[in-house]
């Protein structure tokens, strides 16, 4: 006669009896699970050089205390952040990361004090023989044998016969549980940790038409997994930004997502929203992320993004309060930069994760050259995206100090005149940028003079197409 659940009703009291019996007197039934039980995989990278992996995977349980080998799981995994979600009638008692591998040193630990099989090889008439001889491991220190009543320690063999696989040692990473389970019967195991060896990064290429007044800009990212497993077919997700993290990481509760806000563009792989004070992107397609694998994604495309130019010398604040040596005028550096608006009216208007950016530009044959690259900060929509791409070729600088006099104690009167000459046949304007410090006043000046900020003077100093123009300027300085 059977229950209304289909169980008969001894085997209903059996299963009772065995899970109210004291957990020292069962033996625990081994179990395992791998990659093949997944339904299914979500990788939430950080460019932190770590992920949040969650996994849901079908696997068949027997009732009772059950020792759950959960395998195919990352050799960098953060042991202290498993977790597995509660599910009814299922419960942990413990869990632990198993992450002593398998390999010939630890094969001839285990087997301290056991006899072990050595292989020589030996050539013989012409042959190869060989040799096995059977040995005592007294140490692996050495290593040092017991032969037949001989202490030997200076022997080299080709190879070790070991007579089984001894317990506790694992061919990869391996979690393991020890479960409660009411019933026995497939069930669905949702986990979540986090692992290492998992990053992502940006990089940036912004090809210039020959004028140089716009350019379009790609955006690729490049996800690298060192995480010692592979990830097939997973949904795949980027923070950008910066976590804090402390040096001994505890379990990290799942982060509900907010709805995502497509970002347009046919060419665009990626939706993007705001997830507290980082931005979340969501690739629209799942992946799979092979071990020592980097690979590359597209992130967004733009094309004629307006690009401005400007050519900037940077001063030195240790030059107002002493006299300059005398001489010839000393060459400073005239630096180009690029500058961009990203806003929805240059086709972009959209948060830009930190990246590499490097600027190609046509020669008058058509065959883009590399001008140079800079690093950009994670830069939301609507700011200004500069770039330092180097010195400029056919732009020279020359400083010299005209005049210097102490005023008083701590009051420094310094005038100078910086000579700038173009080379190119279009006209210029330079930006000459004086970091001065303390307080300061300018009393005469070529040029008028900008204040950019408390320690900052600029002059805006146009140049002639194939000419030169000359900036002075005096300036009283006080500590």
């Amino acid at each position: 006669m059977r229950g209304k659940s289909g169980w008969k009703p001894w085997a209903v009291a059996c299963c009772w009896l065995l899970l109210a019996m004291p957990l020292a007197a069962q033996q625990p039934t081994r179990a395992e699970s791998t990659a093949k039980n997944r339904t299914s995989l979500s990788i939430t990278v950080y460019n932190s050089n770590f992920a949040l992996v969650r996994e849901s995977r079908r696997v068949a349980l027997p009732a009772g205390i059950v020792r759950l080998n959960f395998e195919d799981v990352p050799r960098t995994i953060e042991a202290s952040t498993v977790q597995l979600a509660p599910a009814p009638g299922l419960d942990v008692l413990d869990q632990s990361y198993e992450y002593d591998l398998l390999n010939p040193e630890h094969l001839l630990e285990r087997y301290v004090g056991k006899t072990v099989t050595l292989v020589f090889r030996e050539r013989a008439n012409g042959s190869t023989i060989y040799r096995r001889v059977q040995a005592l491991l007294l140490s692996t220190n050495g290593p040092v044998w017991k032969i037949g009543n001989e202490i030997v320690s200076d022997i080299h063999p080709d190879g070790y016969r070991f007579p089984a696989l001894p317990g506790q040692l694992y061919s990869h990473p391996t979690l393991i549980w020890t479960l409660r389970n009411a019933r026995a019967g497939e069930r669905q195991l949702n986990v979540s940790y986090l692992a290492g060896g998992l990053n992502w990064n940006a990089d940036y290429v912004l090809d210039l038409n020959r004028e140089g007044s716009e350019g379009s800009l790609e955006g690729w990212v490049t996800v690298e997994n060192n995480s010692g497993t592979s990830f097939d077919n997973a949904a795949l997700s980027l923070v950008a930004g910066q976590v804090h993290r402390v040096s001994q990481p505890g379990p990290r509760p799942l982060v509900m997502m907010a709805r995502p806000g497509v970002i347009g563009g046919v060419a665009q792989q990626f939706s993007q929203e705001p997830i507290g004070e980082y931005h979340l992107y969501r690739l629209n397609r799942r992946i799979s992320l092979r071990n020592s694998e980097s690979k590359q994604i597209s992130l967004l495309s733009a094309a004629r993004v307006p690009v401005e130019k400007s050519y900037i010398v940077e001063g030195n604040a240790g030059v107002f309060r002493v006299r300059q040596p005398e001489g010839a005028p000393t060459p400073e550096a005239v630096r180009l930069f690029l500058t961009f608006h990203n806003n929805a009216a240059a086709g972009l208007g959209r948060p830009l994760p930190a990246g590499i950016v490097r600027v190609y530009q046509p020669d008058s044959q058509g065959t883009p050259l590399f001008l140079g690259e800079d690093r950009i900060q994670h830069t939301p929509k609507d700011e200004r995206v500069r770039l330092d791409v180097g010195n400029a070729f056919d732009i020279t600088a020359r400083r010299v100090q005209t005049d210097f006099q102490r005023i008083g104690k701590g009051v420094y009167e310094s005038a100078f005149a910086v000579m700038l000459r173009n080379h190119k046949d279009e006209p210029v304007t330079v930006q000459v940028r004086e970091p001065i410090g303390g307080s300061w006043v300018v009393l005469q000046s070529s040029v008028p003079a900008k204040k950019i900020n408390a320690f900052t003077l600029e002059f805006d100093v146009p140049v002639p197409a194939n000419g030169e123009a000359k900036l002075t300027y005096r300036v009283r300085v006080t500590d």
